[in-house]
């Protein structure tokens, strides 16, 4: 049975076309055991998000072909025997000689390339010179530090290595013992402090409680997303789930749009910092993980806007009314409406109202009306 794969042939900065593999049934698993790191992204020619995902991981096979790390596709139509194994389509894999973990990571160009580079570091980088630090730190969008006493703290640095290997695909992870590293961040072992790069929240945030893997990974989760996200580039559906603060959804149409919302909205959701996560989001995401504005309520066409879920229940339950304006948006009405969500008295969308849309657009429209003749 003949098997391809192929890079499409992407035109790479220096004006190369990326390469493509085209491998057999028996020249597959040579070729992912002889590559240190490598990607297959296995797919179905019928799949919608496969045909949704292809330009995105064409993009970072082109820009990661100079580095030597090759990007892979498998259609699973046609070579059935690779294919055996995978659950749906697409399925994302990540090979380091032939051994395989599922990529369950934000599918855009971006953060393939970030994932795949990370994993050409070492598991966890020893750092031996504050200069070390200095350039770990900024390396990634989000940098990990251990601070450990090798002599005493040998557990909490073991299950800080295990964490590691877990969450390698999202973090870039080092460590020290030199109490010089602690003193420069204001940090005493055992501790971890993650570096966060983003464009609107560069800060340092430190943990120092119980170092069992899952307090870690639960505290990395909740504190090292920027405090307004990109659906798609900073945050995943399986980051949300494992948040324990409400999310605010904020819906506007193109990229450029998104921008100025989180611009318009960062002095009102920096009062809000660890306590709702706020997360911007193209209305028109036809993907299964995308949260639909149409379960706010909100007039279709009609934006920005703002819902916010349950941390507990993760359902569509607030939507803020003046649907349409930005000037709303960095306003003390936003701030009040999201202040009420956290005490309890604003409004929740129940499942009556929720068959009720056609009211409740009506209502939400007629308020986008008032915002656009008043905002910006």
């Amino acid at each position: 049975m003949k098997f391809t794969t192929a890079i499409s042939p992407l035109l790479l900065a220096g004006g190369a076309a990326a390469t493509i593999q085209n491998l057999t049934l028996s020249t597959f698993w040579p070729f992912v055991q002889d590559h240190d790191l490598s990607m297959v992204s296995y797919v179905s020619p019928w799949c919608k998000f496969c045909t949704d995902i292809a330009p995105k991981f064409d993009e970072a096979a082109a820009s990661l072909e100079s580095e030597g790390i090759p990007l892979i596709r498998v259609d699973c139509t046609m070579e059935e025997d690779i294919c055996d194994d995978v659950p749906i389509f697409p399925t994302l894999r990540i090979f380091r000689k032939g051994e395989a973990t599922v990529y369950h990571g934000i599918r855009t160009a971006e953060a393939i390339v970030n994932t795949m580079r990370r994993n050409t570091l070492p598991l966890v980088t020893d750092l031996s010179s504050p200069s070390d630090l200095d350039t770990f730190r900024k390396q990634d969008r989000v940098s990990v530090v251990g601070y450990f006493d090798d002599a005493t703290q040998s557990e909490a640095k073991a299950n800080f290595t295990s964490l590691a290997e877990k969450v390698r695909n999202k973090y870039s992870f080092a460590t020290t013992s030199d109490p010089k590293f602690g003193k420069l961040n204001n940090v005493q072992a055992p501790a971890i402090a993650a570096f966060k790069n983003f464009d609107i929240d560069s800060s340092v945030e430190t943990f120092n409680k119980l170092f069992t893997l899952e307090h870690m990974e639960q505290w990395l989760e909740n504190n090292t997303a920027p405090f307004i996200s990109e659906y798609g580039l900073d945050i995943g559906l399986s980051s949300l789930k494992l948040r324990e603060t409400y999310t605010a959804y904020l819906y506007a149409s193109t990229r450029e749009e998104r921008e100025r919302l989180k611009q318009e909205i960062a002095p009102v959701a920096s009062k809000f910092k660890g306590r709702i996560l706020f997360v911007t989001i193209d209305p028109e995401d036809k993907s299964p993980v995308a949260k639909s504005p149409k379960d706010f309520g909100f007039t279709p066409g009609v934006w920005p806007a703002l819902g916010v879920t349950d941390p507990e229940t993760k359902e569509y339950t607030f939507a803020f009314p003046k649907q349409g304006s930005y000037e709303a948006l960095s306003s003390s009405d936003a701030e009040t409406f999201l202040q009420s969500v956290l005490d309890g008295s604003a409004e929740k969308i129940t499942k009556e109202a929720k068959g009720q849309q056609e009211g409740l657009q009506s209502f939400w429209g007629e308020q986008a009306k008032l915002g656009k003749r008043g905002g910006k």
